[in-house]
């Protein structure tokens, strides 16, 4: 990891995102500028008041490391919508040969009556076909009529728990969420995956739906919507979709059930693709500082990345007329929470003399040239990572 010896005005900068963050509360790092809404992963930096005129206009991370505290759910995108749409009743009574009474908020259009066959169809105004359950009376009628066209959806918003998830984990929690749903219908779900065992794994997972016992309303559909990218990705769906569950409806007991199975292979991983960004630099179309992967690190430990050719990462800056934000995302945009742990950067600062730009620079009293500001250290290095 090397500059080219021909860029000798250069600053590197130590920056420990270290808080704690609150109203009421002061940094342990007096360069970073605490604000009310700034997290570890998502703050303010007082770089140098002055750059002793040196018109800096690159910018590249040397290395960092970023602790695997956030989680592969996290607290503020960890939602989905569970829609259970139920048709209302309406009771059919013995009348006459080759007729019945209907009891209940609706209008009849015509009958057509077979007892031979056990069997009524029945066509209500304005409406489709109604639904009907098998039994007679009379030993001529059914009993119960269901209308489609006479219904309503609850659609409830559930929240999976914040927290790392393995693949029977995420199955279990999320089948308890949605059997413990205050405002659902009384559906009983399972959610499960092949047993690698006994058949092939295709990576998906399966939702299914049933009544334990015969209910008074029946569900004629069902759909579930995911709400934003990590239940996506652990699920199997994709994001902001709704998925229409399939199999026998109505259902109204055991013996008929739907179910919804995921589209794409699940991903029980947290976010294996990280974002350091800033606003001080300019990459064209974004402001990523730096990518960072992770594909092999383990929950709770620690990412380490280390430019080995900095000239090709380094980004242009756009201005230093700022206070440095800088914030660190996954590959959707979305913010990283690192629930407490903080994150470390070694920013390198330099000119270019290839580069003919004008960048503006702060002001201030002048600082002595090569000014290094030093957080706490990284730790000891054993065997190329930190530890």
């Amino acid at each position: 990891m090397s500059l080219s010896s021909s860029i000798r005005e250069k600053l590197i900068v130590y920056i420990d995102s270290a808080g704690p963050y609150s109203s009421a509360s002061i940094s342990l790092n007096p360069q970073v500028t605490v604000n009310p809404q700034d997290t570890t992963s998502n703050f303010t930096y007082q770089l140098a008041n002055s750059f002793n005129n040196v018109p800096y206009n690159k910018c590249v991370v040397l290395q960092c490391t970023i602790p695997k505290s956030y989680y592969l759910v996290s607290s503020y995108n960890n939602s989905f919508l569970i829609n259970e749409t139920i048709a209302y009743t309406a009771t059919i009574e013995p009348g006459s040969i080759g007729s019945v009474v209907i009891t209940g908020n609706v209008t009849a259009y015509y009958f057509n009556v077979n007892p031979s066959l056990n069997f009524i169809a029945v066509q209500f105004q304005n409406t489709g076909p109604a639904y009907m359950y098998t039994g007679t009376i009379n030993g001529y009628y059914f009993q119960k009529l269901y209308l489609p066209a006479s219904s309503t959806t609850y659609s409830d918003v559930l929240y999976m728990y914040a927290g790392n998830y393995n693949r029977k984990s995420f199955a279990n929690v999320m089948q308890t969420v949605l059997n413990t749903n205050p405002d659902g219908v009384g559906l009983n779900y399972t959610v499960t995956y092949p047993n690698s065992q006994s058949t092939a794994d295709n990576g998906l997972y399966t939702i299914a739906a049933t009544y334990g016992i015969t209910q008074v309303n029946p569900v004629i559909a069902i759909s579930l919507t995911i709400i934003g990218e990590n239940l996506a990705y652990a699920t199997g769906f994709n994001p902001n979709t709704t998925n229409a569950f399939a199999g026998t409806f109505p259902i109204i007991s055991t013996s008929t059930s739907a179910s919804l199975t995921s589209v794409n292979v699940i991903k029980i991983q947290a976010s294996d693709t990280l974002y350091i960004r800033s606003n001080m630099i300019t990459g064209g179309t974004d402001n990523v500082l730096q990518e960072v992967f992770s594909t092999s690190d383990p929950n709770y430990a620690a990412i380490v990345y280390q430019s080995f050719i900095p000239e090709m990462y380094a980004k242009d800056i756009a201005t230093l007329n700022i206070t440095p934000r800088f914030w660190l995302t996954d590959q959707d945009a979305n913010i990283i929470d690192l629930n407490g742990q903080n994150m470390q950067i070694v920013l390198c600062l330099y000119r270019d003399p290839s580069f003919n730009t004008s960048v503006q620079q702060s002001g201030g009293p002048a600082n002595t040239a090569g000014q290094i500001i030093r957080p706490s250290p990284l730790g000891h290095q054993i065997g190329g990572r930190y530890y």
